[in-house]
């Protein structure tokens, strides 16, 4: 499947005659839209015996094992502006909107017995900055980003069926990013990254309704975008 996406990537590479390249002092605008999944790392949760414990308060006599995370659908689109300070350097700013999924699950010891799954979904602004690397038809970049909560939902199942509104705040963390360039004219190009996010601060309250008190999104997409040269 990797080989069926990048050779034909490579193709086109490999046949472009025409190397563009912007200059000192370019300043060029990108759309993007990035694809891939998302997962939460876990802070402080309830130990399996302590979840059992809770669960158990209303005389039930289930028995669960540590939390663990899996990951779920994650999106973003927006936009990021680049100024370039030397031929092949430029600093990054933009804004994105995102939306990553994710689930902690506690895993029965009974196999009479279902899981207890909580799923998140997390809607959030992201305010980049950074720089970027331009190397012929390669790019690679990174920085560190701020993240502005919209909201942040929990679904539990299947012992609660109900959906919680979990109280988010502004966090930060860091991004790092590589992949390949393609000059179209000598006033935009396309991109196409693999990028690598990752919380450095948590994104949640702590929460009766939700037995996480810390938790941190990282995710890892393809991103797209196409470059247009503005001044």
């Amino acid at each position: 499947m990797i080989k069926k996406v990048l050779l034909p990537i490579t193709a086109i590479l490999l046949s472009t005659t025409s190397l563009f390249a912007y200059k000192e002092g370019d300043i060029v605008i990108y759309p993007e839209a990035g694809l891939g999944a998302s997962t939460v790392i876990l802070g402080s949760e309830l130990s399996g015996s302590d979840f059992t414990t809770k669960m158990n308060s209303g005389g039930n006599s289930y028995s669960f094992k540590k939390a663990k995370s899996e990951a779920d659908r994650y999106w973003h689109v927006g936009a990021n502006g680049k100024y370039f300070f030397t031929d092949s350097l430029s600093f990054i700013g933009g804004i994105s909107f995102e939306k990553s999924c994710f689930k902690i699950v506690y895993k029965s010891l009974q196999n009479t017995d279902p899981n207890a799954e909580f799923k998140f979904t997390s809607h959030r602004l992201n305010i980049p900055l950074g720089v970027s690397y331009y190397y012929g038809h390669f790019v690679a970049g990174g920085g560190a980003y701020l993240g502005i909560p919209l909201s942040l939902e929990c679904k539990e199942s299947p012992y609660f069926n109900n959906e919680d509104k979990i109280k988010s705040i502004v966090n930060a963390g860091f991004f790092l990013e590589a992949g390949f360039n393609i000059y179209t004219t000598d006033t935009s190009n396309l991109t196409i990254v693999m990028r690598i996010k990752g919380d450095l601060s948590k994104i949640n309250k702590t929460s009766d309704d939700v037995p996480i008190e810390r938790m941190k999104i990282s995710s890892a997409s393809f991103v797209f975008a196409y470059g247009f040269q503005i001044n």
